[in-house]
């Protein structure tokens, strides 16, 4: 099978030393206990990333923090990829994913995946 040379080049950019970070992703699966639905750990993978942190004002005294950390989609393709049964670890810290948005579509496939979370 031949690769998308846009997804190598992405795949490549994203694992780089110089600019990448390590997180753990987590897969949730849903139990329903009675009345309560919890969500547990599935499982898991380590991947490299690039995170990048934004700010955005709502009032003139109110800010929301939003940390975004881009994956190779390359990484993720054992996972189910919608925000409610995705987990993700960050410097020991268990964040809940925000959104998930899907870039660098080329050839109708897409390269990068960006993950979203609300700080």
């Amino acid at each position: 099978m031949l690769k998308n040379k846009f997804k190598r080049l992405c795949t490549k950019l994203v694992s780089s030393k110089l600019w990448s970070s390590d997180i753990t992703l987590i897969q949730l699966e849903k139990v329903k206990t009675g009345t309560k639905v919890i969500y547990t750990d599935q499982f898991s993978k380590d991947m490299k990333c690039v995170k990048l942190e934004t700010t955005k004002k709502l009032n003139e005294d109110k800010f929301d923090f939003f940390t975004e950390f881009f994956v190779s989609q390359e990484e993720v393709v054992d996972f189910s990829l919608d925000k409610e049964k995705l987990a993700l670890v960050y410097n020991e810290k268990r964040y809940s994913i925000f959104d998930v948005v899907f870039l660098g579509t080329m050839n109708n496939e897409d390269a990068l995946i960006k993950l979203v979370v609300k700080r």
